[in-house]
């Protein structure tokens, strides 16, 4: 004996209606047009057990069938499952009478669960159940296929009816996006086409989901949880996660992306990031503890060198942007070399502790000798929300330094690591070094006007991206420009046909700056573009000036930055 739900408690009285009185003309014409699954089979997995809700006709549920799955129609009206059935005699055992909300008489797990057409005829109060019914007939890593009308000209949107009489609610694609994401769907794939049957005014939606395991945490969840909700011994975990967020935004190209799903990240370049989070810390004139440890020089295992690193330096110096510089253009008294590299050296002892034990419930990030594994959709994640969560990881940061004991005994607060930390972000803007390469030309020119920059009062050094946005003096953002014009610019970034319109001009100013400083300029265009060498030829300053160009796009479209041209 068939199973069934009690359809009548959820059904609308007018839609069930509609479709009992005609079933059979209603079978006929979906059977006569293409399924749609012709259009989006690609986009899922081949085989396995799949279910139909809302099988309606069968046509789709045949489909399936010819085409290797092991597949089963549920479908609430018992006057279209009798049409199916007398329309499709073999597909008699597939289709079953079921409905949701609950879906009563499916028994899953699903590799594939397809909802085509049915949820504009639910009322709101169903909409959870339905999608939570749907999860829990969906086994973890299966696809649910949620297909929608985006535009149906016939629908009122006053009464949610249609012409036929049936309840018909048009919603936004992301109110369903919503629904399924709260539960542990992550979308995949999203779909536009038009109607099946030919009819004008209607556009369908086909949003594809993922169900993830129950344990499994999306990549900004983890990420969150690190921030949130790990143990912490030392600041470590917090420098890691800045680190990353930074790289993935500014350099992203210095990931290689592997065949296990993983990218690799050398650790000389999280090595230097910390070295510039961790030296104002050192600097400041107050002992800042970093780590639970009681004994407060065991805190950070790089403290010592670091700190006598950045006295050695000195004040007299300038602060870390001079330093560098100075290190980039290998300009550093040997000494002072020396110590940098038993300093990096203690810094990547201490990167391995949070690359191995950062995550709750599972680990998420490996290492393969010097390089760090991260998952490639946690570094997506990295790449596209970086800049975001950096402020917060700084503010958890200065909160988890505020709470040490030692360094509330000593009057260290939150704001004392804030003020330290912005402090050093600003002090970092260092142009000094492209300066002097302008300065002694004879005739510069601006580089967004063309304009002769008659006195070197006029002339500003531009971060092409703005520091703003990137806190990045590598050479190749740094550009002559009108000070008024600069002025202009500000905090903008240039529309890409001006960069288009003026990309002889960059190219001229990047030779310049490769003459004078070639092993820094090198080193900053390699990591920023991924590659190995860079051989200062025609080749290459195209090849930077594709990379440079993608950041911008990538820049302008993810912070939603202004575009600019000169008045």
């Amino acid at each position: 004996m068939e199973k069934t739900s009690d359809y009548s408690q959820y059904a609308d009285e007018r839609t069930s209606r509609y479709y009992a009185s005609r079933a059979e003309a209603i079978v006929d014409a979906y059977s006569a047009a293409e399924s749609p699954l012709e259009s989006i089979h690609s986009y899922l997995p081949s085989g396995g057990a799949c279910l139909d809700v809302g099988a309606g006709s069968g046509r789709d549920l045949l489909w399936l069938l010819k085409h290797g799955y092991r597949a089963v129609g549920a479908e609430p009206s018992a006057e279209l499952l009798a049409a199916a059935r007398k329309k499709y005699p073999q597909l008699r055992e597939q289709l079953v009478q079921a409905s949701l909300p609950d879906l009563a008489g499916v028994d899953g797990p699903f590799d594939i669960i397809l909802c085509n057409a049915v949820f504009q005829h639910l009322q709101d109060s169903l909409l959870f159940d339905s999608i939570f019914s749907i999860r829990r007939l969906l086994r973890p890593g299966g696809s649910f296929v949620l297909s929608l009308p985006l535009e149906y000209a016939d629908a009122d949107p006053a009464t949610h009816r249609d012409s036929k009489g049936r309840f018909f609610k048009l919603r936004p694609p992301e109110e369903y996006l919503y629904l399924a994401e709260r539960i542990g769907f992550v979308l995949r794939h999203r779909l536009e086409s038009d109607d099946s049957l030919g009819r004008e005014g209607i556009v369908w939606v086909t949003l594809i989901f993922e169900r993830i395991s129950g344990e499994a945490r999306r990549p900004i969840e983890k990420i969150e949880s690190v921030i949130r909700e790990d143990r912490k011994t030392n600041t470590y975990k917090f420098a890691l996660l800045r680190a990353l967020g930074e790289i993935a935004v500014t350099t992203p190209h210095a990931a290689r992306w592997q065949n296990d799903g993983y990218v690799s990240l050398s650790l000389d370049y999280l090595a230097e990031k910390w070295l510039e989070y961790y030296w104002p810390i050192m600097a400041n004139p107050s002992f800042i503890l970093q780590g639970a440890k009681s004994d407060q020089r065991a805190d950070i295992v790089f403290r010592d060198p670091l700190t006598e690193l950045v006295q050695c330096w000195g004040p007299q110096r300038g602060g870390l942007g001079t330093f560098k510089q100075a290190w980039l253009q290998g300009e550093l008294p040997s000494e002072l070399g020396s110590l940098l590299k038993i300093t990096l050296g203690k810094i990547k002892e201490g990167i391995k502790q949070p690359i191995r034990y950062a995550g709750t419930e599972e680990k998420i990030f490996d290492r393969n000798g010097a390089d760090i594994l991260i998952d490639q959709s946690l570094w997506r994640e990295f790449s596209l929300m970086g800049r975001w969560f950096e402020d917060s990881i700084i503010l958890q940061w200065a909160q988890y330094s505020a709470d040490l004991k030692t360094n509330q005994q000593n009057g260290i607060t939150a704001s004392t690591l804030l003020d330290t930390v912005f402090t050093a972000i600003e002090e970092r803007r260092e142009v000094s070094a492209a300066r002097q390469v302008y300065d002694e030309l004879d005739a510069p020119r601006c580089v967004w006007t063309d304009r002769p920059l008659l006195a070197s009062r006029s002339m500003a050094v531009d971060h092409v991206i703005p520091f703003s946005l990137w806190h990045n003096n590598n050479l190749w953002n740094l550009m002559p420009s009108d000070a008024k014009v600069n002025n202009q610019k500000r905090d903008k970034l240039p529309s890409r046909a001006l960069l288009s319109a003026r990309a002889p001009a960059l190219r001229i100013n990047w030779e310049l700056l490769y003459d004078r400083y070639r092993s820094r300029f090198a080193l900053e265009a390699k990591r920023f573009m991924g590659t190995a060498e860079f051989s200062g030829g025609r080749n290459s300053f195209d090849e930077l000036f594709r990379a440079f160009s993608e950041a911008v796009e990538v820049t302008a479209l993810q912070r939603s930055v202004p575009r600019w041209e000169p008045k």
